[in-house]
């Protein structure tokens, strides 16, 4: 399988879901892709967000090494699933959709944990709080644990 998260900027959520699946993956000696865009174009090249690196470090996850990219119609060819963090990127996402097949390999990350809700997981870069990252990357590590039982097992 070939995994794809994206946020808004992918300096921060969709970075700490790619190196939580990364992380996973090894441990079950999976030999599937994961990548993050977002987009942004200034933040290209952008590093993780220290506060993001100091959370996955908390939570006992390595530091991201991941710079930002954006996503690009391409990714469509490049990934079996996109998975987002909220609506804003699902429009946006879906508005560079070429086709049917295109739409169908997009998801909200949540639904994995809880189908059909589309819970957005919410951007904790507008807080300074350790607390408010914690809390999105145990969001995300609820749904990375339904897509290896789903998908890797």
């Amino acid at each position: 399988m070939k995994y794809l998260f994206l946020c808004q900027g992918n300096v921060c959520r969709s970075n700490m879901a790619e190196e939580i699946l990364k992380e996973r993956l090894m441990q079950i000696n999976s030999d599937s892709l994961v990548d993050s865009a977002g987009f942004e174009p200034y933040l290209i090249g952008e590093e993780t967000d220290k506060r993001a690196q100091n959370a996955l470090l908390t939570k006992g996850y390595k530091p991201s090494t991941h710079r930002a990219r954006l996503f690009q119609k391409t990714d469509f060819d490049d990934f079996d699933k996109i998975y987002v963090m909220d609506a804003n990127i699902y429009r946006l996402v879906k508005e560079m959709a070429r086709n049917n097949k295109d739409i169908e390999k997009i998801d909200y990350l949540m639904n994995e944990a809880y189908p059909e809700k589309n819970i957005p997981i919410v951007d904790p870069s507008f807080s300074d709080n350790l607390n408010d990252f914690i809390n999105t990357i145990e969001m995300i590590e609820n749904a990375i644990d339904a897509i290896i039982e789903k998908y890797e097992k």
